[in-house]
Parts: structure tokens; C-alpha cells; sequence
């Protein structure tokens, strides 16, 4: 039974061979051909199905003409394409092997499109200028072999250094950090093998994965960075490998990258960094000590200015009521100012004092007033009482000047009504406030009878109060004064005073 079928040539047939020519056909069993055809590789053609599968081979092989084509009695397949001689396992035809190195054994392509089988068992095939005659069997067997390789050659600059891949694939070869640019090379013991064994290498601590070294027999390194290495080489005969064979380098760092150095360098910059916080914080320690006993001196030099004030003042209270003929009130007078001097003198060795001594020689003080002037004004002091329990500390006789200045620049200048001196002390967060008020004239009708009755008086108590608070504090500002009106007619004056309550001023 004869039929034609034009399935070769049919472009509208999805699986068709379109431009390609056969080049050899050969059954492989019932329903299935294998074919061959021009630069084009070879594939199965199911006669019942009329499908064509190409053969999956590598790209080089996929582009040749196969010439002809058989199967042995295992089942491998074997075809001739150019220069090469080629066998693979059926379903398995990635593992394709080439026993024929190109130009090396054969020097024409092969032409006849089919293999001859002899009664001796060889296969007989020709190029058009060479009769092939080999044995499948044998060949078969040279396929399963695996070939060793050595390592031949270690150059250091091109310089050749004789190694032992042997001794030094365990014990490393060791190098210094100049010696980082390596030549090695290898060989693959296959004496007259028709197969194509290929090699491969690998740099472990450098490349990540295998590199075929193609025709080449050597490769170069170059400026290793300092660390352990381990060459290795194989070969691979289709889908056999041989044992690897190594080579274990250690190229050592120089003397300022390894760790006892970085160590050494880490502890004397430590060394010098402790050095240079240590020397500076000691010249804080000195400033902070010098700028204390600046600011300590200058303290009781304005605190010893603050005194002859105050007592200049009483004296002149005294002298006062001597001069009336008051001489029970002066007596009187004089037994309070000398319970009150006594406070003072106590008070005037330090630079802070208990806040109960100082609210104390604030009473008397105001009563020293009161009774001076003939009880011509009331006042009253409100304390907190997280004050009088606690252990605070304030400077000595620092509002005194402001509450004298209420006094007798407010209430004593006031002709009609009732004259009230109003003092609060509370603890806010971090500082003691002070608030002072009275419903005296005001500041601006103060003035006016000071310049008209004292046009040459000078008042230093205020401004030295208020220099020894800024201090104190380390800020301006310390100080808050508010004319009070009432009706728009003015009604007094108040003055809060803010002075820090902070740790380094309270004792426990």
C-alpha cells in the first residue's frame, strides 16, 4: 500500500518541517521514524499521529545536518552530523556524546545518509573522503568512563612555584598578601579517548559556581584579596564525573589588616579618647569650681554691700525716735534691731541660709518697720507648707529691698484708708516664688513725691537684689513687677520674685 503525504511542506501544518530537508530516515519501531535533515538537528515522526518532535540537543548540535541515523540493540541512538559521531540514550537526548573531536580523527563531513551493520558487529558509515568502521559496543563503554585530572602548573606572577596538589589540598599553601595574582593549570588524563571530555574549575571563596574551562587547560587570578581558597578542577564525560581534584591556598593579610592590629589600634585611640575625656572633664571640673568661687565671691561682695544698707536704715529709725523723744519706743525699737542684727551676723557667713531663718529676719524686719511707723499699715505672710517642712535653702535677706520699698514708697505714702502689705511664698515646680503686694500709691506717684521731697536720693537695694537673684538663678528675669489699679485710679503695686529651689540647694 502506497500513500503520500504532504506533510514535510504543508506550512499550514503547525508541526511541519517547513523549510528544512531530510536527510536521513530510519524506523525506530511500528509507528515512529527517526529523521535528519539539513542544519537542522534531528526528531521522531509518528506515523499514526502525523506529529513531528525535534530532538531537544544543545544549540550546537541543533544546528548541524545529520547525515545518517540508527539505533543499537540497547536503544541508544546514534547519527553522524559534520565532523562528529554522536550517541545518546533514547528520552534522553540532552546527554548527546561526541566521539569524534571535529577535524581531529575525520577531515571531510560525513556524507552517507545511513549506517552499515557487518556481520563482525562493527557499523560502517563514510564522508566523502573517509570510510568510518567502529564497534557500538565498545564505544558504548567508553562513554561510561571517567577520566582523573591534575593539577599540572601554580605560577605566582607567571613565575613558576613548584606545588603538591596532593599534600596541599588539606594543608594550605601559604602566600603573603603580594603573591595575590595566580596562574594555575590542569590537564585531563585521557590518552587517544574518542569522547569529549570536558573540564571544569572553581575558586571556592571566589566563584560561586562551576566554570566550564572549554579548550583551555589554564586560568588566572588576580588580585586576591587576602583569605583561605581552595581551587578545584574535574572533568565530566557525558553524564560522568570524575573525583576533584584541589588545591587548598591561604593568602595571609598585611601586618595593618589582621585582627591583633586593628585590636592594638582600637585600644590606643580608646586609650587616648579616655585620656582626652578624663583631661577635659577635670578642665570643666576647674572652670565650674572657678566660676563658683567667682560667683560665691561676688555673692557676699554684693551681700556685704546689702548689709550697711539695711543697717544704715534702722539706725536711721532709731535716731529718729531719739530725736522725737520717743525714748521707750527706741529702747523697744533697739532690742528688736539687735535680735535682727544677730540673725543677720549668723546669716551673713554663708551664701544660703535655712529658708525658716530667713522668713524669721524677714518677720522681724517688718515688724521693726510697723513699729517704727506706729502700726500705720498691717501686712500678712502666707507660706507654704511644703516650705516649713522642708530643707530649703534661699539667700540671705534677698527680698528685704522690696519689701522695704513697699513700705515706704507705697503704703507710707498713702494719706487715707487702710494700708495692707500682702506676702505669699509658695513652691512652684523648681523654684520658690516670692509675691509681694501692697495697695499703697503706685510706682509712677512714688516717684513724683521722691523727686519732690528726695531729689538726691539714690536707692541701691533693689538693683543689688536683683543683680544677686540673676546670679543666683544663672538667668534674668528673675523679677516681675505689676502696677495694680483699681477704677483706672492706681491701687498698689506687685512684685514676684522667682529664686531657684533646685537639688544641688536643698539638703536632705
Amino acid at each position: 500500500m502506497i500513500f503520500v503525504d504532504s506533510f514535510f511542506t504543508d506550512k499550514k501544518r503547525q508541526n511541519s518541517l517547513k523549510n528544512n530537508r531530510p536527510t536521513s530516515i530510519q524506523q525506530l519501531n511500528d509507528s515512529t521514524l527517526m529523521l535528519g535533515y539539513f542544519y537542522g538537528g534531528g526528531g521522531y515522526f509518528n506515523i499514526n499521529s502525523k506529529k513531528f518532535t525535534s530532538w531537544n540537543l544543545n544549540r550546537e548540535i541543533s544546528s548541524k545536518t545529520i547525515a545518517a541515523i540508527a539505533q543499537d540493540e540497547k536503544g541508544d541512538i546514534w547519527f553522524t552530523a559534520d565532523f562528529g559521531l554522536y550517541n545518546f540514550t533514547q528520552g534522553n537526548d540532552k546527554s548527546a556524546v561526541n566521539f569524534l573531536m571535529d577535524r581531529r580523527l575525520i577531515h571531510s563531513p560525513f556524507y552517507a545518509s545511513a549506517f552499515i551493520k557487518l556481520c563482525n558487529g562493527q557499523w560502517a558509515t563514510a564522508t566523502s573522503t573517509e570510510l568510518l568502521i567502529f564497534d557500538p559496543k565498545k564505544l558504548a563503554e567508553e562513554k561510561q568512563k571517567t577520566f582523573p585530572v591534575e593539577i599540572t602548573g601554580f605560577k605566582i606572577f607567571d613565575k613558576p612555584v613548584f606545588v603538591d596538589s596532593f599534600l596541599h589540598y588539606k594543608a594550605p599553601l601559604h602566600l603573603n598578601y603580594k603573591e595575590n595574582s595566580i596562574t594555575l593549570e590542569f590537564a585531563t588524563l585521557n590518552y587517544a579517548s574518542l569522547t569529549d571530555v570536558k573540564t571544569f574549575y572553581q575558586l571556592e571563596g571566589l566563584d560561586k559556581e562551576w566554570i566550564d574551562a572549554g579548550h583551555n587547560h589554564f586560568t588566572n587570578y588576580t588580585n586576591l584579596s587576602p583569605g583561605h581558597y581552595t581551587f578545584k578542577v574535574k572533568s565530566k564525560n557525558g553524564n560522568n564525573e570524575s573525583a576533584v581534584s584541589g588545591l587548598s591556598i591561604y593568602i595571609s593579610a598585611p601586618f595593618w589588616q589582621t585582627a591583633w592590629f586593628q585590636l592594638l589600634v582600637f585600644v590606643c585611640v580608646a586609650f587616648i579618647v579616655y585620656l582626652l575625656v578624663l583631661r577635659r572633664i577635670k578642665t570643666i571640673r576647674k572652670e565650674s569650681t572657678l566660676k563658683q568661687k567667682i560667683s560665691e565671691t561676688e555673692m557676699a561682695a554684693l551681700r556685704a554691700q546689702m548689709n550697711p544698707h539695711f543697717i544704715f536704715n534702722c539706725i536711721n529709725a532709731i535716731d529718729n525716735l531719739i530725736q522725737n523723744g520717743e525714748k521707750d519706743n527706741a529702747t523697744t525699737y533697739l532690742a528688736m534691731f539687735a535680735r535682727l542684727i544677730r540673725n543677720v551676723l549668723e546669716s551673713s557667713k554663708n551664701n544660703i541660709i535655712p529658708f525658716q531663718r530667713d522668713l524669721e529676719a524677714i518677720k522681724l524686719f517688718i515688724e521693726l518697720e510697723q513699729f517704727r511707723c506706729s502700726n500705720k499699715f498691717s501686712y500678712a505672710i502666707n507660706t507654704d507648707q511644703d516650705l516649713l517642712n522642708g530643707d530649703y535653702k534661699v539667700p540671705p535677706l534677698i527680698i528685704q529691698p522690696f519689701i522695704e520699698n513697699a513700705i515706704h514708697h507705697g503704703l507710707l505714702n498713702k494719706e487715707a484708708g487702710n494700708s495692707q502689705l500682702d506676702i505669699s511664698i509658695v513652691l512652684k515646680e523648681d523654684y520658690i516664688q516670692y509675691t509681694i503686694s501692697d495697695n499703697g500709691v503706685g510706682r509712677e506717684r512714688s516717684h513724683q513725691l521722691n523727686v519732690l521731697n528726695k531729689p538726691e536720693h539714690i536707692s541701691y537695694g533693689i538693683a543689688i537684689s536683683t543683680e544677686r537673684l540673676d546670679r543666683y538663678n544663672d538667668e534674668a528675669d528673675s523679677i516681675q513687677i505689676t502696677d495694680l489699679y483699681e477704677n483706672n485710679q492706681p491701687a498698689g503695686t506687685k512684685v514676684e520674685i522667682k529664686i531657684k529651689a533646685d537639688e544641688s540647694k536643698v539638703t536632705n
